[in-house]
């Protein structure tokens, strides 16, 4: 019973955690103010400098008409009407 037990308090755990796959697409459509007017999945977004979205991404920085981003590990730079994807795993516990 203790071993059953023991193999329950390991299994458990494992098994309710899980991994799961996303993918986003990112589109800078315009930078007006502080703000940046986004796609992400094609979906109309406005972002504020500062500002982390629910999917993990970030608007660092706004300058010279260009966004600064972070987003699945990786910084990058977009000009209005420059794109730019990623896809990656992340665990999530329910």
């Amino acid at each position: 019973m203790k071993k059953l037990f023991l193999f329950l308090l390991v299994l458990v755990p494992m098994a309710t955690a899980s991994q799961t796959a996303f993918a986003f697409s990112l589109k800078l459509v315009s930078v007006s103010g502080d703000r940046a007017e986004v796609l992400v999945n094609g979906m109309p977004r406005s972002f504020p400098a500062g500002f982390i979205s629910q999917d993990g991404i970030k608007l660092v920085s706004l300058s010279s008409g260009k966004a600064s981003f972070q987003a699945g590990g990786k910084s990058f730079s977009l000009a209005p009407g420059q794109s730019w994807s990623a896809s990656a795993r992340r665990n999530v516990a329910p």
